[in-house]
């Protein structure tokens, strides 16, 4: 058992992730509507092709990253927003829907875009110097993984009491 382990951990964190999505896909059809389900994967589509694009036009690779946090703090803003102030759904509906499909890759998204300022920091400093940061970041990745996954399952708590809140609201 000590040389080879019976589980692979991230195995499992990986088949956690997998049922994390599956829940949360039948988790957003069953609060929000099939119409609202279906434009907001077109609304991600869309998205990521524009940002794809502009991404190859500017020819800054991390950009489609930066862009991709941006777009999805904004929406976590603007569902905290339409929640808070109780004002009318409008497309609140689809911003549900790419919130539950997305909010738990935010913290990945921290991580690889500091990964990247460390690679890039040693690699514009010193070729053959690695900082300690970078390897330490290398060799955690499976950790980010397990945290992430526990405060997605966190938030998705308090979530749901938000979700129940909002379908409360008044449709106009």
């Amino acid at each position: 058992a000590y040389t080879e382990a019976y589980f692979d951990f991230e195995l499992i964190v990986v088949y956690l992730y997998v049922a994390l999505g599956f829940s949360l896909i039948l988790f957003s059809f069953k609060v929000t509507t099939g119409k609202s389900w279906l434009i907001a994967i077109v609304v991600a589509g869309v998205l990521n092709i524009i940002y794809g694009i502009f991404t190859a036009v500017t020819g800054i690779g991390i950009l489609y990253s930066y862009l991709m946090l941006f777009t999805l703090l904004s929406i976590i803003v603007y569902f905290l927003m339409i929640n808070l102030n109780k004002k009318k759904l409008e497309f609140s509906k689809i911003a549900l829907n790419l919130l539950l499909w997305s909010f738990f890759m935010i913290i990945p998204i921290i991580y690889f875009l500091i990964q990247e300022y460390y690679q890039k920091k040693e690699y514009l400093y010193n070729y053959a110097y690695q900082s300690p940061e970078y390897d330490w970041l290398r060799d955690h990745v499976v950790d980010m993984f397990t945290l992430n996954f526990i405060i997605s399952i966190i938030t998705l708590f308090f979530l749901s009491k938000m979700i129940r809140n909002w379908k409360g609201i008044a449709e106009d």
